[in-house]
């Protein structure tokens, strides 16, 4: 895709272009999700609350979280629960000592930076094993980030989706460039949003060069949570956190049809009820994919002929097949920067489907507005039908290019 950089005399031109558009970029999603006066954090309110709940001694995951919201925000929020795992307590509790503005926009600040941060370890690592130019490929990845309304959406409520993206960046980089301690940084990332890095944590346990790193970063997250056992009611918060885990796809917003992928497909053939149980043998189905592609199409073997070739074939179709599988938002799709990245540097078989998909979930409420489309069914998230789609095609090129470069590595397989 990145051909046509590479003659000569146009590079720097085009290199420009792509600098300027990546600039807007950044600029767009600045003014989208950064505000002095700490506008937006709707989903920010609940890591704060958290922080000081946790502060106060008690246990967000009881009663005492619904007053500390109301006491603060004066307002019921309805499936307002504290679901994240009891280590991101020093994250939160040091958040909760600034007041709800400050604290507010020093979080979507520190999101910003990831997102330039996890593009760039992107781009770093697939131009070293591709030995391809860095900077077109670092551009055209930021300018996708930037523009995505995922990205602004989640800068602007303060959801975690960009957290993900950055802990998964710093795998893929310490992977790609045999950099292990990159490797433990983006695994503990990655656990602040454990359906996701359950995942993760599974496929890199299958490679053998880097499976310590899994019982390293798990001990990380697990110091973590000394506070909350020192300073509360452990065996109630454990029970709290199971308890409003259960409640959590009974909230409207969380349901099959506000959600994205195969999870929202099967939503639109089968009754509620099937679909919500269907969630879990998803996330099974998304566990055993990500073992068996870091099983099956390994990443360490960039040294062997068409290795290369390998290696981000097996990364993107774990990327697809993960936000494919999981049952999340369209919010949370950020980390398909990295895939638009990868593609970029080195010519997939099937990269095309996947870049139609691409562009589907760039502005998929945009799209869904062009189109004409209505929201009969008075979905929270209307759009999630779109990303589905382009998640689909984005899954479907990323198998295509998987079993290509599975063929070509070894023509006997």
């Amino acid at each position: 895709m990145l051909d046509f950089f590479d003659n000569g005399k146009n590079i720097n031109y085009k290199n420009s272009i792509l600098a300027v558009v990546a600039i807007l970029g950044v600029v767009y999603a600045t003014s989208k999700g950064i505000s002095v006066s700490g506008e937006g954090g709707l989903d920010f309110h609940l890591i704060w609350v958290a922080g000081k709940t946790w502060a106060a001694g008690a246990n967000p995951y009881g009663p005492a979280f619904l007053t500390q919201y109301y006491e603060y925000f004066h307002v019921t929020m309805p499936g307002a629960y504290w679901v994240y795992p009891p280590y991101w307590y020093p994250i939160a509790v040091s958040l909760s000592y600034w007041s709800f503005p400050i604290a507010n926009s020093i979080w979507k600040t520190v999101n910003l930076a990831l997102l330039i941060a996890a593009t760039h370890l992107i781009a770093r690592a697939t131009a070293d094993v591709t030995r391809a130019k860095y900077a077109p490929i670092f551009f055209i990845g930021i300018a996708y980030a930037c523009f995505m309304q995922a990205t602004a959406v989640v800068l602007f409520n303060g959801q975690t989706s960009i957290v993900f993206y950055f802990g998964l960046a710093a795998v893929f980089y310490g992977i790609l460039r045999n950099r292990p301690l990159f490797v433990v940084i983006g695994l503990v990332f990655l656990a602040l949003k454990p359906q996701i890095g359950a995942v993760v944590f599974a496929a890199v346990f299958m490679l053998r060069q880097f499976r310590w790193t899994v019982l390293v970063a798990a001990g990380v997250s697990l110091v973590a949570t000394i506070p909350m056992v020192v300073g509360t009611d452990y065996r109630a918060s454990f029970e709290g956190l199971f308890t409003n885990l259960t409640r959590y796809s009974a909230f409207p917003a969380n349901t099959p049809a506000n959600l994205t992928g195969l999870t929202n497909m099967i939503s639109f053939v089968a009754s509620p009820s099937v679909a919500v149980h269907a969630m879990l043998f998803l996330f099974a189905a998304a566990i055993v994919c990500a073992t068996a592609i870091f099983y099956f199409w390994p990443i360490d073997v960039a040294a062997e002929v068409d290795g290369v070739r390998m290696q981000l074939a097996s990364l993107v179709l774990f990327v697809a097949s993960t936000l494919f599988l999981l049952p999340l938002h369209s919010y949370d799709i950020v980390s398909l920067a990295a895939l638009i990245t990868m593609i970029s540097a080195k010519s997939l078989a099937g990269r095309w489907l996947m870049f139609s998909g691409l562009i589907v979930c760039l502005r998929p409420s945009s799209l869904f507005n062009l189109l004409g489309m209505t929201n009969s069914a008075g979905l929270d998230f209307p759009e999630s039908g779109l990303v589905s789609l382009g998640l689909l095609l984005i899954f479907l090129g990323a198998a295509w290019a998987a079993i290509s470069a599975r063929l070509i590595f070894n023509p006997n397989t």
